[in-house]
């Protein structure tokens, strides 16, 4: 069984980016749409431990294709790994992908490319964590800091001229 975790590294209102690693060996970057309270098909999912299995796609376009499938997310279902070029091309899933453009649309680059070598580190049942990257948390606090200080600068450029 296969030990993956997934480190996110930003999470904002357009989308979460993070990195991909099985057993404990970097393999590629990821894109998810961004957290909204586990909602089915519009949100990433939540910080936690699941089961993912090797699959394929049921129906539609893809039927056949290789996929990852989550078993067991709080109140969702269906929720798959496979690859996908843009965000607008996600209900929820995990897109790998060898680096991620957050600017205009977030995207996915070599999408497959990752995907295939993702799927070829895997186990038929895998161990799955999402987990908040250390960074993430410094540069939120780092943000809330320079937020603050900013604040404290305004109030002091207002306040003699209230006085006044």
């Amino acid at each position: 069984m296969a030990k993956i975790i997934q480190k996110i590294e930003r999470d904002t209102p357009k989308g979460r980016v993070s990195s991909i690693y099985v057993n404990g060996e970097y393999v590629c970057k990821s894109l998810e749409l961004p957290y909204k309270d586990n909602q089915p098909y519009i949100s990433s999912i939540p910080i936690g431990n699941y089961i993912v299995r090797r699959s394929h796609f049921y129906g539609g376009k893809n039927k056949g294709k290789a996929c990852l499938r989550f078993d067991d997310v709080p109140n969702r279902s269906g929720i798959l790994v496979h690859s996908a070029n843009t965000i607008d091309e996600l209900q929820g899933c995990i897109a790998p992908g060898t680096s991620i453009l957050e600017q205009y649309k977030y995207t996915s680059f070599e999408s497959r490319k990752a995907f295939k070598k993702l799927f070829s580190f895997v186990d038929d049942v895998n161990d799955w964590q999402i987990t908040q990257n250390e960074k993430n948390e410094v540069f939120r606090q780092k943000k809330n800091i320079n937020a603050n200080l900013l604040l404290m600068l305004c109030l002091l450029m207002v306040f003699p001229v209230l006085l006044r």
